[in-house]
């Protein structure tokens, strides 16, 4: 499976990166994004993408601008520390909606 991780918060990435190594050993993370800018450059250079994991406030705008424009049918999972976008997230092909902090279940 590939996936492509929208996160501006390194920590918050890096953290998402064990939890999906983790969890889905035999994923790929086949690009990180930290700005709706590098997200729209991943958009037209990795043409096939399976997930993409999102966190919603970025440091030059919302995600969801960059997904308005790209029209995008491949499924995302949104990861934010806000719930009032929950609604509107689902307009964007969304299959999950995480709050922050992610925390492994045992």
């Amino acid at each position: 499976m590939k996936i492509l991780l929208i996160e501006d918060e390194p920590l918050a990435a890096k953290r998402l990166q064990q939890l999906i190594s983790k969890l889905q050993p035999e994923s790929e993370i086949c690009g990180l994004a930290q700005s709706n800018e590098e997200f729209e450059h991943l958009l037209t250079t990795q043409t096939e993408v399976d997930l993409i994991f999102c966190d919603i406030h970025l440091a030059d705008g919302h995600s969801f601008h960059t997904l308005r424009k790209h029209r995008l049918e491949t499924p995302v999972i949104f990861v934010t520390a806000f719930d009032q976008h929950a609604l509107e997230a689902f307009d964007h092909y969304c299959i999950d909606y995480l709050l922050k902090p992610i925390e492994e279940v045992s």
